[in-house]
């Protein structure tokens, strides 16, 4: 791990002004690098129904589609009923 110690590392960034439909996420091509990369955008309601948009890039070699879809359907399961998953303890 010392050698690679961006390894265990996920980017997220966090757009609240932007409604976007597709992100272009900044790449060191010089250097190994794999991370997964995931922007959330602006929430916007229309017609009593929220949406945000979320871009997730993976690299193939570590994440297949399976593995994003889980991610997405867990993600939105949160964002479904938030209440549920936060701990009143601190």
């Amino acid at each position: 791990m010392k050698q690679y110690p961006e390894a265990n590392l996920i980017r997220y960034s966090v757009l609240p002004w932007f409604d976007f439909t597709s992100i272009s996420h900044a790449r060191d091509f010089s250097k190994d690098d794999s991370a997964p990369r995931i922007a959330f955008g602006k929430i916007t309601e229309t017609d009593g129904h929220c949406t945000m948009p979320v871009s997730i890039h993976v690299h193939h070699a570590l994440a297949d589609g399976l593995h994003v879809a889980r991610f997405v359907e867990h993600f939105q399961k949160l964002l479904d009923a938030p209440e549920s998953h936060l701990s009143s303890s601190p």
